[in-house]
C-alpha cells in the first residue's frame, strides 16, 4: 500500500474521537466546578420507606445530622416535598482544613401521594436523624346507584 493510500483512508479528523474528547473535557470541567462547590449545587436524596397500613401511610426518611429548623415539608394536592439543610456551624477557618466538604449539605425528595392521602392532616416528626410523616388515609365515600 502507498502513501496516499494511507492517506486517504486514515481519518485526519476523526469526528467520534473529536466529540469523545470534548465530552471527557467537559467532565473534567464540571466534575471540578461541583468537587469545588460541595454538595450545594447537587443535593442528596435521602432514603425513603413508605409503608401502607390500614389507617394511612408512613414516610420514613433518613435525614442525619439536620436539624428541624433546618426542614421543609410542603404538601400540594398531588405531592408531598421535604427540603433540609444540614450546616456544620462549627468555624471553619482556624480549624486548618485543605478541603471540606461535609459543611453544608442539602437532602430534597418529592413524593407523590395516592388519591386517599388526607393532604389536610398530616403529621411530621425528627427524631433521632429519621424524619417519620404520618398521612391518614381520607374516608371514601359510597354512592348507591340506582338501576333504572
Amino acid at each position: 500500500m502507498n502513501n496516499e493510500n494511507q492517506k486517504c483512508c486514515k481519518p485526519q479528523n476523526n469526528a467520534i474521537e473529536d466529540i469523545g474528547k470534548a465530552m471527557d473535557s467537559i467532565k473534567l470541567t464540571v466534575g471540578g466546578m461541583v468537587q469545588s462547590a460541595g454538595n450545594m449545587i447537587a443535593p442528596h436524596f435521602p432514603a425513603v420507606d413508605i409503608i401502607d397500613n390500614f389507617d394511612g401511610y408512613i414516610i420514613n426518611i433518613d435525614l442525619p445530622g439536620i436539624s428541624k429548623e433546618n426542614v421543609s415539608l410542603e404538601c400540594s394536592d398531588h405531592a408531598l416535598v421535604i427540603k433540609a439543610t444540614r450546616i456544620d456551624e462549627e468555624e471553619t477557618k482556624s480549624a486548618g482544613y485543605i478541603k471540606r466538604e461535609r459543611g453544608v449539605s442539602t437532602a430534597y425528595r418529592r413524593i407523590e401521594l395516592p388519591e386517599d392521602a388526607d393532604r389536610d392532616n398530616l403529621e411530621a416528626e425528627l427524631v433521632n436523624g429519621v424524619l417519620r410523616i404520618d398521612i391518614p388515609k381520607k374516608e371514601m365515600s359510597v354512592r348507591k346507584i340506582d338501576l333504572k
